[in-house]
């Protein structure tokens, strides 16, 4: 079980979801461990003392809201599939940095405030505004579609977490995977900081 106030979507160490009436059958082909705090994911041992892994029962992980020295931690325990964290125009250059460690080890990266960017909860920064803005008017297409073109631009391993309950704004989502940015566009909004 991750400590602190992170929590492992499924619990290994009793076979139960949270909040599930009855306990998981066969085989977890995945377990997700999400870390909020700072300690990292931790292999935790069921009743008897057999790691999960060990017992058959989690195949592969996905991390969310982790650093590099989490994932190396996750991946002595079991392949990781995928990590989720926020990620977008803005962002700091290590985090562009654990986007390319994924995709050099086969992880998929799932960024989420890729529309946002660095104003994650609040929104989108008024600094970076502008030049999203322009990028966006050469195409003739949204800033919202601008961000999410350069996220996904950003690796074949990459799958983009918009988030959305507006159907026009879905469909605009959807659009922004066929928008192909100049290497010029790219580099602009790359050094977006």
């Amino acid at each position: 079980m991750v400590p602190g106030r992170g929590h492992l979507r499924r619990r290994a160490d009793d076979g139960r979801r949270p909040g599930a009436a009855r306990p998981l059958t066969g085989r977890d082909t995945g377990h997700r461990a999400h870390q909020t705090g700072a300690a990292g994911p931790r292999e935790s041992t069921r009743p008897g003392g057999v790691p999960p892994r060990k017992a058959g029962l989690i195949r592969h992980l996905g991390l969310s809201n982790v650093r590099p020295d989490h994932l190396a931690e996750a991946l002595a325990i079991a392949p990781v599939v995928c990590v989720q964290n926020p990620y977008g125009i803005g962002s700091p250059a290590d985090d562009h940095a654990f986007l390319d460690a994924c995709g050099r080890q086969g992880i998929a990266f799932v960024p989420f405030f890729a529309i946002a960017g660095a104003g994650k909860e609040a929104g989108v920064v008024a600094e970076e505004a502008g030049q999203v803005r322009a990028v966006g008017e050469a195409h003739g297409v949204s800033a919202a579609q601008v961000r999410l073109a350069w996220t996904l631009n950003r690796g074949p391993h990459v799958l983009a977490i918009p988030g959305t309950g507006n159907p026009d704004h879905l469909v605009e989502n959807i659009a922004a995977g066929a928008l192909r940015l100049t290497p010029e566009e790219v580099a602009l909004l790359s050094a977006l900081r």
